[in-house]
């Protein structure tokens, strides 16, 4: 059976996420209109700012798709896929206090590398903090995701029969 979870962006988000894009583009005007006029590094920065938010925008978290014993983090461009097998822990968490290492702190959402003392490293896939989701996998890896409903995927993922 396939469960949806969408995920929502806080306002914080959305304020963050339209003022830096709003930014974003002004200075995309601005580089636009300096390259044509032939100045040094105006392309360039172009490029890096075309580039800054591509990425961003690419990795914006959509939804949490539970289906056929995956737990599938959608993106707007990629999908990163957890087998349910691989799941050793799942809980409610708090990353209020956490560390960005390499990480969007609400451009497009929670997005990349995160760190504390007591989980370590881990990878976000957040819109919203306050419905944020620690998974560990068997491997090591560590992922913190929020959706719209966190104590229902909590559930769906520990009451689910693994199948090998």
């Amino acid at each position: 059976m396939r469960k949806v979870f969408d995920i929502r962006w806080s306002n914080y988000v959305k304020s963050v996420t339209s003022t830096v894009s709003a930014v974003l583009l002004v200075a995309v005007a601005v580089l636009l209109k300096l390259s044509l006029g032939y100045t040094p590094g105006a392309s360039t920065g172009l490029v890096f700012v075309l580039f800054v938010m591509a990425v961003f925008a690419s990795n914006a978290p959509l939804k949490i798709v539970l289906q056929n014993n995956i737990l599938s983090i959608k993106r707007v461009c990629f999908t990163k896929n957890i087998p349910y097998n691989e799941i050793e822990y799942i809980a409610r968490y708090n990353p209020q206090a956490d560390m960005r290492l390499c990480a969007s702190g609400g451009f497009f959402g929670y997005i990349g590398i995160f760190c504390n003392r007591q989980t370590g490293y881990y990878f976000a896939f957040m819109g919203d903090i306050s419905e944020a989701v620690f998974i560990e996998t068997t491997n090591g890896k560590r992922f913190v995701v929020s959706c719209e409903e966190p104590d229902l995927l909590v559930s769906e993922i520990r009451n689910r029969p693994v199948q090998e």
